[in-house]
C-alpha cells in the first residue's frame, strides 16, 4: 500500500472516523464487511473491479448520508463506495 494511503488511514483512525466492521454502524447488514476483506466492486455502470481490499469503513463523512461508507485500495481510495456495490470474494 502506498505511503500516502497508509498515512490517510492512520489519520482517520486517530480521529475516530473508522470502525472495523459494517455492523458497527449499520443494523443487520446483508453482508458484514470488515477491514481487510477482499471484494469485487461494481460501479454504477456495471463494470466490475476484482481483488480490491477494504481499507476503511467510516461512520462520519459527507457521503454516509447516501450509504457510501466503505473505502477500497484503489486510485480513488478517498472516495467511499456503497456496500450494495460490493461482493465478498471467497
Amino acid at each position: 500500500m502506498e505511503r500516502k494511503i497508509q498515512k490517510w488511514i492512520d489519520e482517520n483512525r486517530k480521529l475516530g472516523c473508522f470502525v472495523n466492521k459494517l455492523s458497527d454502524i449499520v443494523d443487520s447488514p446483508a453482508v458484514d464487511f470488515k477491514v481487510g476483506d477482499k471484494v469485487t466492486y461494481r460501479n454504477d455502470y456495471g463494470r466490475r473491479f476484482k481483488d480490491r481490499t477494504i481499507i476503511g469503513i467510516c461512520k462520519e463523512q459527507e457521503m454516509f448520508k447516501y450509504g457510501h461508507c466503505i473505502y477500497l485500495d484503489d486510485d480513488s481510495y478517498w472516495h467511499p463506495v456503497h456496500p450494495d456495490n460490493l461482493t465478498l470474494q471467497k
